[in-house]
């Protein structure tokens, strides 16, 4: 993704032509999914100027102009983004892991399912992070480098849909910032309409 890729200086650099990442979303699906992944990262200033400048962004709006200059929305962005995807004591309210929701008696089947599937698709699972593969962003950048169409969909039916309704509603009920709800809000939306087609 040319305009939000990590350690970009800017993330309007190049795109100044292009349709905003919001719209972008609307547009092709495959990508719509990897940018939605990309977007669930660890927070970076890329991410800060693009939430000031594209308020129409899922989870932007007048909370990101609430939070004052740039090193402190920064700042709130990676204390909830470790609180709710990396690190929480006792333990993570809203896992973003299929195998919380899907097989916790048969987790590392599931893994092992995954994992096959990514390798089909040469999708590598960790990409210098260190993320299982079925944490949601590994998930959704699969998704979209499945084909579209039928082979698309079955990814989505067998590794997204099922869990990511009660994912929703434990992260809505942890988040204490409006961004990451409404990303993976935004991602069930197009999942749903990407499945039923």
């Amino acid at each position: 993704m040319p305009c939000l890729e990590a350690g970009s200086r800017n993330a309007a650099v190049g795109c100044e032509s292009r349709a905003t990442p919001s719209q972008r979303l609307l547009e092709d699906s495959g990508e719509s999914l990897r940018l939605l992944s990309l977007l669930l990262a660890p927070p970076t200033p890329p991410l800060v100027e693009l939430l000031r400048g594209d308020t129409s962004l899922p989870g932007g709006g007048e909370w990101v102009v609430a939070q004052g200059d740039d090193a402190t929305l920064l700042a709130r962005l990676r204390e909830e983004h470790t609180r709710l995807f990396v690190n929480a004591f006792p333990g993570l309210a809203a896992p973003p892991y299929a195998a919380v929701y899907l097989a916790a008696e048969d987790a590392p089947a599931l893994l092992e399912r995954i994992a096959y599937r990514l390798q089909s698709l040469g999708v590598g699972c960790n990409g210098g992070t260190n993320e299982r593969p079925d944490h949601l962003r590994v998930l959704l950048e699969a998704a979209g480098h499945c084909p579209a169409g039928i082979q698309r969909a079955d990814f989505l039916a067998e590794f997204l849909l099922p869990w990511l309704d009660a994912y929703l509603e434990r992260l809505a009920g942890a988040a204490s910032l409006p961004l990451y709800p409404a990303l993976v809000g935004s991602a069930r939306a197009l999942i749903r309409a990407e499945a039923s087609e």
